[in-house]
């Protein structure tokens, strides 16, 4: 049977998700509560808008490549999110869900990545901004393929990153050339080399999936907004 790319990145993405999942210890039986911010991102694909709070709903995203504004959320680290037609209100019972996602310790601002994943359902995978366990500078890697696969940088070092994991590397500059490979027959066979730049604030998240034409190909997520008075231009008024 023929995988297409977008099988093979939904495929890649429902694994990896599944075993942050399972990475994740809550406390005894009860969820933990977080209060995060969030930005969707959307896939290669269209997304409509998604209702996740009787009260609060995302904006609709028409290109595929596309973000939202930043969004507030307080709640179980588990957020479900809805057509925007379900009824959320307290007496009534919730529709099932057309995604949802697990927010992980140790972070507050998520850039969420969402993959159409049949008919009206959504596989959303969320990306840490702000991480408190790892000190820029650091480019973390995301393999949402079926390969195994390396990455040489900083000209001699090399990180094994598996199908459907994510590790971290830590760069030497602002850029680094990366080189990718991929195990084939008992040999490590190149792929393509590319540059990868850190954002402003020292991190970067790279995403290793297939498109029409690769097996595997880079994709960086999109760097978080800056507060408004650090984009003001000099001398403006408030």
């Amino acid at each position: 049977m023929k995988l297409f790319p977008r099988t093979l990145f939904v495929l890649g993405l429902t694994l990896l998700a599944l075993a942050e999942a399972r990475s994740q210890t809550a406390a005894a039986s009860k969820e933990p509560e977080v209060s995060v911010e969030f930005i969707l991102y959307s896939w290669q694909s269209t997304l409509p808008a998604l209702r996740y709070s009787p009260r609060d709903t995302t904006e609709a995203l028409t290109d595929p490549f596309s973000t939202t504004g930043i969004h507030r959320y307080a709640g179980p680290a588990t957020l479900r999110f809805y057509s925007t037609s379900a009824n959320l209100a307290p007496d009534a019972e919730p529709p099932p869900p057309v995604a949802t996602v697990t927010f992980p310790a140790g972070a507050s601002k998520f850039m969420l990545l969402a993959a159409p994943a049949g008919k009206n359902r959504y596989l959303i995978y969320a990306i840490p901004q702000d991480e408190s366990s790892a000190t820029p500078p650091y480019i973390r890697l995301h393999n949402f393929t079926k390969l195994d696969l390396a990455v040489g940088y900083n000209e001699k070092n090399v990180a094994q990153v598996p199908a459907s994991s994510a590790t971290l590397i830590k760069p030497e500059g602002q850029a680094t050339v990366i080189r990718v490979a991929h195990y084939d027959n008992g040999k490590w066979r190149r792929l393509f080399n590319n540059v990868a730049e850190l954002n402003s604030d020292g991190r970067q998240n790279i995403i290793l999936a297939p498109d029409a034409q690769r097996a595997v190909t880079m994709y960086t997520i999109p760097e978080w907004p800056k507060p408004a008075a650090e984009t003001a231009p000099a001398g403006s008024a408030n």
